[in-house]
């Protein structure tokens, strides 16, 4: 995400990797960096060897601690500490994709496997099921994922398990002659709704992820490029 003002960094890195990142967040991508932590390991076998050789324990500390500042310095300016932090940051970027794909994709199966008698409500799970593999096929395209469609997957699933779990006290209050304690007025219609409204944020998450293309755009650019 930019990050504007006086604790925001331009790193110089190519023109693939421009952006800005705040102080802490360039720290935080560069220490669990290999160069990072690299770095810092060295800087603590220096302290340590200090302490052995009998230099107290403050000042071998602040010697590595100022040897790895100095490194840290030199790294930036000659761009090697900046690119260190984006690769990082794109690492860890990726690998918190991966984990929301798979289970996103856990989130589909079961969906898809929930058998819904009522035609209109099987129809709207089914449209969430369509838009939701179209998102994750654009999440593995571009190695990323969108917070609100993996949301909008999980509360469909929300949704069809409490319209069953209704649909289920209905039958047994009808079978034993009960009372419905907390009716659920047109749940059939609701829940579609509702349904359809998910299907159609995933729509949204998968067309963000794509650049804002929709499939027809997509299509004549790569009619274009043939």
């Amino acid at each position: 995400m930019p990050v504007h003002g006086e604790n925001a960094l331009a790193l110089p890195v190519p023109a693939v990797y421009t952006f800005r990142m705040s102080i802490k967040e360039f720290l935080s991508s560069f220490i669990r960096s290999p160069l990072g932590t690299g770095s810092a390991v060295a800087a603590v076998a220096v302290a340590v060897g200090a302490m052995a050789f009998g230099l107290p324990v403050a000042a071998a500390v602040a010697a590595a601690a100022g040897g790895w500042v100095v490194f840290l310095a030199a790294a930036f300016v000659a761009g090697a500490a900046p690119r260190a932090a984006v690769r990082e940051r794109d690492r860890s970027f990726s690998a918190k994709a991966a984990t929301s794909i798979t289970e996103s994709e856990a989130r589909k199966k079961a969906l898809a496997a929930l058998r819904v008698a009522d035609p209109g409500v099987a129809q709207a799970v089914q449209y969430v099921v369509m838009e939701a593999g179209e998102y994750l096929e654009s999440c593995r395209r571009n190695d990323s994922h969108d917070p609100a469609g993996d949301l909008a997957l999980a509360e469909a699933v929300e949704i069809v398990n409490l319209f069953l779990h209704e649909l289920d006290d209905d039958s047994k209050e009808r079978r034993f002659g009960a009372t419905d304690s907390d009716p659920f007025a047109d749940a059939k219609g609701r829940a579609a709704a509702a349904l359809k409204d998910k299907a159609l944020a995933l729509k949204k998450a998968r067309t963000g992820l794509d650049g804002g293309l929709s499939g027809n755009d997509r299509m004549s650019i790569d009619e274009e490029l043939r």
